[in-house]
């Protein structure tokens, strides 16, 4: 059986009016990644671009999971 991976919800939900569709947009886990691979690319230090994908979705879940334990705590 494969895990079902947490994608965090949508990143940038916009909800439906008389002018606009109703947009889930990507995903807060996709957004996460890409935050990661952009301050990797911003640092200069970009070798292995396969081995940096897999980094930024690990830390993505990281990211995902520490939102809702922080959620937790408050």
């Amino acid at each position: 059986m494969t895990k079902k991976i947490d994608n965090g919800g949508p990143a940038f939900p916009r909800s439906q009016s008389t002018y606009t569709c109703a947009q889930d947009g990507m995903s807060l886990r996709d957004h996460f990644a890409g935050l990661y691979m952009q301050g990797i690319a911003a640092s200069g230090k970009i070798v292995h671009y396969e081995l940096h994908s897999l980094r930024a979705y690990i830390m993505a879940d990281a990211m995902i999971v520490a939102r809702k334990t922080g959620a937790e705590e408050q």
